[in-house]
């Protein structure tokens, strides 16, 4: 709220809703985008069980004679193709919020980081529940190539990220 001093002066003059700027918009949309996301994944991303039947892992095709770390490779490459596009939709989700609601982009970089921090989690989850376990089907791996593997796929989701935020910014 703020005090009219010109003409007519001690009138106060109050925001309109397409005014106010509502921080909080930008976590719900970014909340609500994300939930759709991970909700969609996990729909294809249960671990294959008797009762259930095939999931991600015993659908993904691989040639035959892979060894257990180049399957697990594999797994995480399809994991990273799929996430670009995700990380993209949420960089432009976060970007519209943001130029809706008039704050500057740098404004709740925060937010948007929280979210695709949770996102990049979530990947690197299923790399390390279903992709291990559909690696190992073809022998043992050892726990410093999966790590190893792991941060490799972490590292390339971040850089994603990064990626994902400046094509957004410049779209607008």
């Amino acid at each position: 709220m703020s005090t009219n001093k010109g003409k007519g002066a001690g009138a106060t003059i109050l925001a309109g809703p397409g005014l106010i700027r509502q921080p909080s918009a930008v976590a719900e949309r970014l909340d609500d985008k994300l939930s759709g996301m991970v909700a969609a994944l996990e729909d294809i991303a249960n671990c294959p069980t008797p009762e259930a039947g095939p999931g991600l892992s015993s659908n993904f095709d691989l040639p035959e004679g892979l060894d257990p770390g180049a399957r697990l490779l594999r797994f995480c490459d399809a994991l990273r193709e799929m996430s670009g596009p995700l990380l993209f939709d949420l960089a432009k989700t976060y970007v519209d919020v943001v130029r809706t609601q008039r704050l500057s982009p740098d404004a709740h970089i925060n937010l948007f980081e929280q979210r695709t921090t949770a996102l990049i989690d979530y990947f690197v989850e299923l790399a390390q529940v279903h992709g291990v376990a559909f690696a190992t089907r073809e022998g043992p791996l050892s726990p410093d190539f999966v790590e190893q593997t792991l941060a490799g796929l972490r590292g390339s989701l971040d850089e994603d990220r990064d990626s994902a935020r400046l094509a957004a910014l410049n779209l607008h």
